[in-house]
């Protein structure tokens, strides 16, 4: 199975991790109480218990780094238990969508595909492209680590029209790496074809 870079949402500014191979989208101003909004800015974090949500994501992220998926996934889950329901839908989506990612990195599919599904819905209803994005990658990561190849190549596409229209370079590029190994895996039939009818010395 090959590894393809983790696409983690925590906020709009995507900056490349190059020594692990990841993509975050940190938010230097979520430490003051500002998170993430759909246009593109920021607003003001309006419940204390999104703050307290986004103090367990920024922990669960900071795990995911040191590759900790274990507490990675218990501070997520601590993230998603101190949301209400009234909670902004960019908050909802963002950290379903951390979780997502690590459930399927450690091997629980079916949870995955249910919380980058939830995530969709919530980033959907906020109108955020960024989210929608990392939403449908982590979908279609999930289906491919399960030999899904037509769901994962769907979700792929998906996640790189919204890319498109979000104009995030470094998200295109990201959602590009996945495209790439949908194209090698197109001519690897088509190369062993032609290696097979070359006639032999």
């Amino acid at each position: 199975m090959r590894v393809l870079p983790a696409i983690c949402c925590l906020a709009v500014i995507c900056t490349g991790c190059a020594d692990t191979g990841h993509l975050y989208f940190d938010n230097p101003e979520s430490r003051t109480g500002i998170r993430a909004a759909p246009a593109g800015g920021v607003q003001p974090i309006q419940t204390s218990s999104e703050v307290k949500a986004w103090e367990f994501a920024r922990r669960g992220d900071y795990y995911q780094r040191m590759s900790d998926l274990q507490r990675a996934e218990a501070y997520y889950r601590k993230a998603l238990a101190a949301l209400r329901s009234s909670d902004s839908p960019v908050s909802q989506g963002a950290i379903r969508n951390n979780l997502a990612q690590i459930l399927d990195l450690r091997g629980k599919f079916d949870e995955a595909i249910t919380r980058a599904q939830e995530a969709l819905e919530h980033n959907q209803q906020a109108g955020d492209l960024i989210g929608i994005t990392v939403s449908y990658t982590v979908l279609g990561d999930t289906y491919g680590h399960q030999d899904d190849i037509a769901q994962r190549n769907n979700f792929w596409n998906k996640a790189y029209g919204t890319a498109q229209q979000s104009k995030n370079q470094q998200l295109i590029s990201g959602i590009e790496s996945r495209l790439t190994l949908i194209e090698e895996r197109r001519q690897q039939p088509a190369a062993r074809v032609q290696s097979e009818g070359a006639p032999s010395d």
